[in-house]
């Protein structure tokens, strides 16, 4: 009996070690995957759509890298699904094709042809 308490103890204290109560979606440490961007054209202070999967349904969690700056976590609305994260273009965009990068727990989109989104005036 004294070692199924142990054993017990100890499997309690592992999950509770590895994050187990944690709200993200990407349990399994994989990147998160970026399958579209809605609409592809779009001027500063729109909001811009991103489909995919892998991505965390708690805001702070997500990094969305656009031409290579990072947009505010305060512009992005999660769906409770992690499959879509909306945000808004910040003022500063430099205007022109600009890559897209999400990161979500250190974990980047990997793709091999870049998803560019066109900031126009």
């Amino acid at each position: 009996m004294k070692i199924l308490k142990v054993l017990i103890v100890a499997c309690l204290g592992f999950l509770f070690s590895c994050g187990g109560a944690r709200t993200t979606t990407v349990a399994d440490g994989s990147a998160p995957i970026l399958l579209s961007i809605t609409p592809l054209s779009v001027s500063r202070g729109s909001t811009v759509t991103l489909s995919g999967s892998g991505f965390s349904i708690v805001p702070q969690e997500n990094v969305i890298l656009l031409g290579g700056t990072s947009t505010p976590a305060s512009n992005y609305i999660t769906n409770s699904s992690g499959e879509a994260i909306t945000f808004i273009v910040p003022n500063n965009t430099p205007l022109g094709d600009q890559p897209l990068t999400v990161i979500v727990e250190g974990f980047a989109d990997s793709i091999s042809n870049p998803i560019t989104l066109t900031i126009t005036p």
